[in-house]
C-alpha cells in the first residue's frame, strides 16, 4: 500500500489528514461549541509557562492564567503538571486559534453550590471539623466544609489564655448561631466546646459562704488572696475593712458574694465578713447572765 503523506490526496482524490490533527480539529470544533454553550471542558496541564500554564484541551493547545488557576494563588505551580483539570472557556481567537480558559469559574461554581447546601443544612450549636485559613487579630478565619466562618478572639478560649493557631489547622468548632440571611457572617466557638471555669467555682464556692487564705495583692483596687493553689479571691476596694491595714502573707477571710467570669476569680466581702464577726462579738457579750440557781440564793457566800 502506498504511503501517503497528511495533507496529501488518495487515488480518489480525497485529502489524507493525520490522526493527531483531526483530533485537533474535532477539539478546536469542541472547545468553540462549549465556548458558546458556557459548558465545561476537559484537558491535562502540560507545563508551566510564565503566567499560567499549558492545557491540552482533546488535542488543541489552550492557555490557563495562573490567576485563573485556583481559588488561591497557585503557590506550587509544579504541582499542576499532569493533573486533570476542568476549565470554561473564557476567550477564543479564531485567527490565532488561541482558547484562554479558566478553572476557577469551574471552582467558584462549585463552592457556591457546596456553600447553599451547607448554609441549608447548617444549625446553630451544632459541631464542625474546620480548617484555618487566616489568622489575624480579628479572628480566625475557618472553612467548614465550604463555607467560611469566624472565630473571635474572645471565643477562642475561657479567660485570658491565648492559644497558638496556625494557618492550615484542623479543629472542631461550634456553631454559635445560623445566619438570619444571605451575607450574614457564621460566628463560630472553640471555648463553647470546654466547661466554663467559672461554673466549677460557682459550685465549689456557693454565696455567704466563707473562704480563708494567704494575701498575694494589696493595691488601691482591693485585696486579693490565694485560696488553693489554683483559686484567687478578690475583694474590691469598697468590700474592704477600712480599719484594717493588709499587709502580703497576711491571712484573709472574707464572705462569698459571686464569681467573676472574666477573671474566674471567686469574689468576696471582708468587710462583710468583719461586721458579722463583730456583731456575733457584741451579741455575746450582751448575752444575759443565767439565773442563779437554788444554792447560789441561800448561800452568797460561796460565790467567789
Amino acid at each position: 500500500m502506498p504511503v501517503i503523506k497528511a495533507g496529501g490526496r488518495d487515488k480518489a482524490g480525497h485529502v489524507v489528514l493525520s490522526h493527531l490533527k483531526a483530533k485537533t480539529e474535532l477539539g478546536w470544533e469542541m472547545a468553540i461549541k462549549a465556548h458558546a454553550e458556557k459548558q465545561r471542558v476537559r484537558g491535562i496541564v502540560k507545563s508551566s509557562v510564565k503566567g499560567g500554564f499549558i492545557v491540552d484541551v482533546q488535542g488543541v493547545q489552550a492557555f490557563l492564567p495562573a490567576s485563573l488557576a485556583d481559588l488561591r494563588p497557585v503557590r506550587q505551580p509544579e504541582k499542576m503538571i499532569g493533573t486533570g483539570v476542568r476549565c470554561l472557556v473564557i476567550e477564543v481567537n479564531q485567527s490565532k486559534r488561541q482558547l484562554v480558559l479558566s478553572r476557577k469559574a469551574v471552582l467558584e461554581e462549585e463552592a457556591g453550590k457546596r456553600k447553599t447546601k451547607i448554609m441549608d443544612e447548617l444549625r446553630g450549636g451544632e459541631v464542625r471539623i474546620g480548617r484555618i485559613v487566616r489568622v489575624s487579630a480579628e479572628g480566625l478565619l475557618v472553612d467548614i466544609g465550604g463555607v467560611e466562618g469566624t472565630v473571635r478572639p474572645a471565643d477562642q478560649a475561657w479567660g485570658t489564655a491565648k492559644p497558638t493557631f496556625e494557618r492550615g489547622q484542623k479543629l472542631k468548632v461550634k456553631v454559635l448561631s445560623k445566619p438570619e440571611k444571605a451575607g450574614d457572617p457564621v460566628w463560630l466557638g472553640i471555648k463553647q466546646l470546654q466547661s466554663n471555669p467559672a461554673d466549677a467555682l460557682r459550685k465549689k464556692y456557693a454565696p455567704k459562704s466563707t473562704v480563708t487564705g494567704k494575701i498575694t495583692e494589696v493595691g488601691a483596687h482591693g485585696v486579693r488572696f490565694q485560696i488553693d493553689p489554683r483559686t484567687i479571691a478578690f475583694a474590691p476596694a469598697a468590700e474592704c475593712d477600712a480599719d484594717v491595714i493588709y499587709n502580703l502573707g497576711d491571712s484573709a477571710t472574707g464572705i462569698v458574694t459571686g464569681v467573676d467570669s472574666t477573671a474566674f476569680e471567686v469574689r468576696v466581702s471582708l468587710a462583710r465578713f468583719n461586721e458579722i464577726k463583730d456583731r456575733k462579738r457584741v451579741a455575746q457579750y450582751m448575752k444575759a447572765p443565767p439565773p442563779l440557781t437554788l444554792g447560789q440564793i441561800l448561800s452568797p457566800e460561796d460565790e467567789g
